[in-house]
Order: structure tokens, then C-alpha cells, then sequence
């Protein structure tokens, strides 16, 4: 069985030595140079004294090592388990333009399983934490420091610099604190998203009836009400296009009945009278007078007709000649 307080001491005089040897270039006297023998000559001492004694490994250098080795990997591997779920989310989630309802379905099933996942991950994560060596005495079950100070030791070893973060990635593989809860919170929004999708579709789906109908009625406003209140919000497996095609028809019918009543004065004062009543007849048999439409166009067909009896007469006067006796 591996002595683990030896490993960690050696680890620190290890990690001492390093840093010694790392500044030895600027060690400028004799006592400086006496000071990096010693702590050499003290790390050999200490363990070929722990090897008579038994307790050493075939090489402690290769053990420490390895548990750095699994220190990073284990780091490394709960950031990413941590950021899979966490990042999981589609452009779709904040808006909803070129989606259909099988993409929302699909997301469902995507998110089932990746919730389905998560008592996996904290698995995976849970047996790698196993092996390596935590300081169970800190309040923050941080890693013991001298095997933090010994990761100077290995190059190309990366461990989060901040004790904090260290101890929230410990408490993610053991399913526990900030990090775990942001997980769950992120999926159990992502969740009711997509149920709010699927109820908004339904929503739309049932509008876009009821427009058809008001459209077919020549209630456009109506129509039209209702893809107002939709904006750029709208799925890709909607025909939308069509009722707007029918406002669109409609709203035309209308201007042209407000374009012909501004035009209106200039054909009566050219005493065209059988062409606007001609265009007045054709007006009226494109409408539904018993639709929304169909009441406002008719109200202003009536003006029109009123102001086309009024001109008539009053053209009709002009060409009476008095007659004059002698």
C-alpha cells in the first residue's frame, strides 16, 4: 500500500527543489548554492530512508506524476461535463422563425436523453475522483497543497488556478453545490421552453384557422389583427403566406375603393357620370356587404353615389334653358 503522507512530503521537497533549480541562474553566493545541495541531498535522504523502512514505491516520482496526470484529466473532464448540458440550447430557444413543430419534438426527445445522462456523468466523474488525493479536513475538500505545488513539477499539466473553482468541479462529480444546481436549472428551463413552443404552435396553428375563416368573410381587419400580434414570430411549417395573400387581396379591394373616392370630383367635374357609375356597380359586386370589409365599402360606396345623384343634378340644371318671353 502506498504511504500517501510520504508521497505528498516528497512531493513538496520535490516541488521545492524545482523552483530552487528553476532560479539557480540567479543564486549569486556561496550560501545559495549550499541551500539547493542540501535540499537535494535531504530529498534523497528522505527516500531512501522511507525505502529501508519499506515504504517506498518502485518509483515515487512516476506515482506522483500520475496522480497529477489524473488530477488534470479529472478537472478536464468535469468542465466539459459540466459545459455539455449547461451550453446545451438551440438559436431557436430565444426565437422561434425556421422551426417547425418536428424540431421542437426532436429537441424533446434530445433533452430527455441528456437529462437521462446526467446520474451517468456524475458517475463517471464520481470514480475518477477516487483515486486522487483530496485534503477531506479543508472546508473546501480541496486537493492536498503539496501535491497542488508539485504540479510545477510536470509540465503541460493545466488545474484550475482558483481553490474555488477547483472545490465547485469536486462538488459536481459528487452531484452537489453551485454547479450541479446550474445543470439542473438550465435543463429545466431548456424543458419548459419547449413545452412553451408546443403550446404556442398549437396557438398559431388555430389563428391561422380562425384568419383563414374572418379572410374567406372579408373581415380582413380581423385577419389582419391576428398576424399583427404574431411579428417575426412564426414557424416554418405554417402557411402563413396564404392568409396574408387574402388580407393582402382584400386590403387591395378596399384601397381601390379609396383611391376611386379621392379620384371621385375630378370624374364628376368632367361629367363622366356612366363611368363612375359603371365602376361603383363593379365595386359593389366584389364585396360582401355582410362582412367587416363589406360594411365600411359600402358605407363609402353610398357617399359615392350620393355625391354621383348630386352631380347629376346639378348638371341636369345647368342645361335647362329658361324660357324667355317676349
Amino acid at each position: 500500500m502506498i504511504d500517501d503522507a510520504f508521497l505528498r512530503k516528497t512531493a513538496a521537497l520535490q516541488a521545492n527543489l524545482k523552483m530552487l533549480e528553476s532560479q539557480q541562474d540567479a543564486l549569486s553566493d556561496f550560501q545559495d548554492m549550499q541551500a539547493l545541495r542540501l535540499y537535494k541531498a535531504r530529498l534523497v535522504e528522505y527516500i531512501e530512508a522511507h525505502s529501508k523502512a519499506g515504504h517506498l514505491p518502485p518509483d515515487p516520482f512516476q506515482v506522483i506524476q500520475q496522480r497529477l496526470i489524473a488530477v488534470s484529466d479529472f478537472f478536464t473532464a468535469a468542465d466539459q461535463e459540466y459545459q455539455r448540458p449547461k451550453s446545451w440550447k438551440k438559436s431557436w430557444v430565444k426565437a422561434i422563425p425556421n422551426i417547425s413543430l418536428a424540431t421542437v419534438q426532436s429537441a424533446r426527445t434530445e433533452l430527455s436523453e441528456l437529462v437521462a445522462e446526467v446520474p451517468h456523468i456524475k458517475e463517471r466523474l464520481w470514480q475518477m475522483l477516487s483515486p486522487l488525493d483530496w485534503d477531506t479536513s479543508s472546508s473546501t475538500f480541496d486537493l492536498h497543497p503539496e501535491l497542488l505545488a508539485c504540479t510545477q513539477c510536470a509540465d503541460g499539466l493545466k488545474l484550475p488556478n482558483k481553490a474555488e473553482s477547483r472545490h465547485d468541479l469536486y462538488q459536481f462529480a459528487r452531484g452537489e453545490g453551485k454547479l450541479a444546481n446550474d445543470v439542473s436549472t438550465h435543463l429545466t428551463a431548456m424543458g419548459l421552453r419547449i413545452e412553451e413552443l408546443t403550446k404556442q404552435h398549437a396557438v398559431h396553428t388555430r389563428a391561422i384557422a380562425d384568419a383563414k375563416i374572418h379572410a374567406l368573410n372579408h373581415d380582413f381587419r380581423s385577419a389582419e389583427k391576428i398576424f399583427q400580434d404574431f411579428g417575426n414570430d412564426r414557424f416554418s411549417d405554417l402557411d402563413y403566406a396564404v392568409v396574408e395573400t387574402q388580407i393582402a387581396d382584400l386590403a387591395g379591394l378596399f384601397q381601390q375603393l379609396m383611391s376611386f373616392d379621392s379620384s371621385l370630383d375630378e370624374h364628376l367635374g368632367k361629367d363622366e357620370f356612366k363611368i363612375v357609375k359603371a365602376k361603383l356597380a363593379k365595386l359593389r359586386t366584389l364585396i360582401r356587404t355582410d362582412s367587416e370589409l363589406g360594411r365600411e365599402a359600402l358605407a363609402l360606396l353610398q357617399k359615392m353615389e350620393s355625391r354621383l345623384a348630386a352631380a347629376q343634378k346639378v348638371s341636369r340644371t345647368r342645361k335647362i334653358r329658361p324660357v324667355v318671353k317676349l
